[in-house]
């Protein structure tokens, strides 16, 4: 005999309140229609909202925001960016994120992660004019792995793209002969074309020595 299923019904986790069973998911696992005390319904998985793993539905989030008067702040959407990335399928960016499991440390998520974020992120030299960026690309998203630095720092530690055909970041194919450029003060620079592949990649490491400040980076970068 199966296991008997746990009763869940008018239970409350967090704001939520079960209402009815909802079906099962790909595993088989029960599944819940839930309502939060704010009105909204949402379908949840059982050992979801018995771990707490969420608690509304998003409307702490919100409020956080408000009463700290972030909700609309360049600090606040780097976060919601971040969660995208690593959570929601439908992003742009999933497959370089969360599709390689990269997930942000528990710290950050739950219903004080904003403001832990926050937090960190003021003590760690946040100004509006940086960028969250990992120390160790395989890494997650957490404080000992993360820093604030400028879009030339950030492009310098990022992988190369899986479309790049040549190895070498910046150095693109074009007929017989290879371009390069580099991404410098927000804007893709064009170096130049050169006839052999060992050319174009001498250029693309003496533009990082001109304009990045030093060529014996790691050639990983996306741009």
């Amino acid at each position: 005999m199966g296991r008997k299923p746990i009763e869940m019904i008018g239970v409350k986790f967090g704001r939520w309140t079960v209402i009815e069973r909802a079906g099962s998911d790909k595993d088989s696992k029960p599944m819940w229609l839930c309502e939060c005390v704010c009105g909204n319904r949402k379908i949840i998985n059982g050992a979801a909202l018995r771990r707490g793993d969420s608690k509304s539905c998003g409307c702490i989030s919100k409020e956080i925001f408000t009463k700290h008067g972030m909700y609309k702040s360049r600090l606040n959407k780097t976060y919601r960016g971040m969660k995208q990335r690593c959570y929601n399928p439908k992003n742009t960016r999933y497959e370089y994120y969360g599709g390689r499991g990269i997930v942000m440390c528990q710290e950050w998520l739950g219903e004080n992660g904003f403001i832990n974020f926050m937090n960190w992120a003021l003590k760690s030299g946040y100004t509006d004019e940086l960028s969250i960026d990992r120390i160790n690309n395989d890494g997650i998203y957490e404080p000992s792995n993360c820093q604030w630095v400028n879009e030339e720092s950030q492009c310098r530690n990022r992988r190369i793209k899986s479309n790049n055909k040549t190895g070498v970041s910046g150095v693109f194919p074009r007929g017989s002969k290879w371009r390069v450029h580099i991404r410098v003060n927000g804007k893709n620079l064009n170096v130049g074309t050169f006839d052999n592949f060992d050319d174009a990649s001498l250029a693309r490491k003496n533009a990082e020595a001109k304009y990045w400040g030093g060529g014996d980076n790691n050639d990983r970068n996306v741009k």
